[in-house]
C-alpha cells in the first residue's frame, strides 16, 4: 500500500514495511489495547490482516501508517478506514506504553488532515464505545463531534463526524449542539460512577464548562431528553 509519510510535533506515521510485521501481531492480538476495539485477534489473524495491508487488499483499509515517536520509539497503528455511503472512518491504536502522552491526539488530527487531503469532500467519521470516555476526548479535541448512537456486533457505540467550520455537523439524531453536549456528559458521567445515577448538579457543572447555558434552559433540555429514563436524579 502506498501512502505518504504523516508528521506532527511529536510523530512521524510512515507507511508498513515488512519488518513491521511481527510490532504488528503484537500490537493487534494484545486484549488490552484491543478492548474497545472489538476484541484481539488470534496472531495468525493478525498476521493476514498485516499482509493484506501491506499488499493493498485490506476490504477496509484506505491507507495505513506505523506510527513512531520522532525521538525514536513505536507508538501503534493508525488508519483511514472505507465506511458506509462514502464516508471516511478514522482509526487507530497505541501501545499501552504510549497512551497518557497526547499521541492520541495528534494522530487523529493527522488522520483528519490526511482524510481531507485523500478524499476531499467526503464525510469524516469515528465510532467509539459509550464508555471509553478517553477515546471521546481525543475525537472531540480533533474536531468531531456526537452525531448519533449505534449498536452491531461490538455493542453500543458513540458516531461522531467532523463537525462542518462554523456549523453544526450533520448529525442523523437532529440534535442541538446542547442536547448534545448534555447526552455527552451524562454519559461519561455515568461511566465514571460505574452506572450509578448522575445528580443534576453534577451534570449541569460539566455542562456549563463547555455551554453558556442557564440553570433554567438546563432543566427543561435534560427533562425532555431524560425523563422518564433514570438516568439523571
Amino acid at each position: 500500500m502506498e501512502v505518504d509519510p504523516l508528521t506532527t510535533v511529536r510523530l512521524r506515521l510512515r507507511a508498513y514495511r515488512d519488518a513491521d510485521r511481527d510490532e504488528f501481531v503484537e500490537l493487534f492480538s494484545n486484549p488490552i489495547v484491543m478492548a474497545h476495539v472489538g476484541g484481539a485477534l488470534g496472531p495468525e489473524e493478525a498476521r493476514r490482516m498485516f499482509a493484506a495491508i501491506v499488499a493493498g487488499t485490506h476490504r477496509r483499509a484506505l491507507a495505513a501508517w506505523m506510527v513512531e515517536r520522532q525521538a525514536g520509539g513505536l507508538v501503534g497503528h493508525a488508519a483511514l478506514l472505507r465506511g458506509e455511503a462514502g464516508e471516511v472512518e478514522l482509526g487507530f491504536v497505541l501501545r499501552p506504553d504510549s497512551w497518557g502522552h497526547g499521541f492520541a491526539t495528534e494522530i487523529a488530527r493527522a488522520l483528519v488532515g490526511a482524510a481531507k487531503a485523500r478524499h476531499p469532500g467526503a464525510p469524516i467519521i469515528a465510532t467509539v464505545d459509550i464508555d471509553h470516555v478517553a477515546s471521546r476526548r481525543v475525537l472531540e479535541k480533533a474536531g468531531l463531534v456526537l452525531a448519533g448512537t449505534a449498536r452491531d456486533e461490538d455493542g453500543d457505540h458513540f458516531r461522531y463526524q467532523l463537525a462542518a467550520a462554523g456549523a453544526l455537523p450533520d448529525a442523523r439524531d437532529g440534535l442541538t449542539r446542547l442536547e448534545r453536549v448534555i447526552l455527552v456528559e451524562l454519559a461519561r458521567l455515568e461511566a465514571e460512577r460505574g452506572g450509578a445515577s448522575v445528580p443534576t448538579a453534577m451534570l449541569y457543572g460539566r455542562v456549563v464548562e463547555r455551554v453558556a447555558v442557564g440553570v433554567d434552559e438546563f432543566q427543561q433540555v435534560l427533562a425532555r431528553l431524560v425523563t422518564g429514563q433514570g438516568r439523571a436524579s
